[in-house]
This record gives structure tokens, C-alpha cells and sequence, in this order.
């Protein structure tokens, strides 16, 4: 592929060239989620590709639950279609993103800490 077809695929999976009809869900889902660190961002970056943006689209999926904002890659906050949580988190546990340093950092979560709430949660 040249440099310009793989330009020309990334503008169409995220509605940006032509623009689509798709929903916030889509647009979320197509480049496997929008980085999430602040609202307001996610909330534009789905809706610049779209015919007909409206106000509030993403924290209304959000709301209505078909949106999970959650730690995702390199440890920052993205959306994420709620429909596909379970493929996130197994790649996420096969990562095992919380035992790197950076990850412990941010959110102040030791590894044996995860590892008490993985047993908890199987325990369930």
C-alpha cells in the first residue's frame, strides 16, 4: 500500500473523508476508541466526522451506557464501545499494563492490588 491509501483508509474509518451518518458508537469503534483524558475532546472528536454532529452525542452514549470511558492503551483514559469490553479486556490483561512503573505512577495501584481484585472477582 502507498502512503497515500493508508492516509485515504484512515479518513474514511473515522468518517472524516467523506463524512458519515455513522453514530458516536461507530465512530468510537472504528479506530478502536477515543482517547478520553478530557470529555470535551472526546466528545468533538467522534462528531467531526459526522453529516449531522449533535451536542452532547458521546455523554449521552455514555449515559445510556453503549460508551464505557475507561484506562485503556498506555494507561490514559479513552472511550470504548461497551459492546466490545470483554475483547479490551482481555488484551488489557494479557498487557498486564498495571505492573509497569508508569502505570503504578498514575494511578497508585500496586500489583498485588490487582491481583487481590482478580481474585475477588473470581470469586463472585
Amino acid at each position: 500500500m502507498t502512503q497515500a491509501q493508508v492516509l485515504a483508509w484512515r479518513l474514511r474509518q473515522q468518517g472524516l473523508a467523506p463524512r458519515t451518518t455513522a453514530s458516536v458508537e461507530e465512530l468510537v469503534a472504528r479506530p478502536a476508541g477515543v482517547q478520553a483524558q478530557v470529555l470535551s475532546a472526546a466528545e468533538l472528536a467522534p462528531s467531526v466526522g459526522q453529516k449531522k454532529p449533535r451536542p452532547d452525542a458521546a455523554a449521552q452514549a455514555l449515559a445510556a451506557r453503549f460508551l464505557i470511558r475507561t484506562c485503556a492503551r498506555r494507561g490514559t483514559l479513552h472511550l470504548l464501545p461497551a459492546e466490545e469490553m470483554p475483547a479490551y479486556l482481555a488484551l488489557l490483561a494479557a498487557a498486564r499494563t498495571w505492573e509497569k512503573p508508569s502505570w503504578q505512577r498514575g494511578f497508585g495501584v500496586a500489583p498485588r492490588q490487582m491481583a487481590a481484585l482478580g481474585e475477588a472477582v473470581d470469586a463472585i
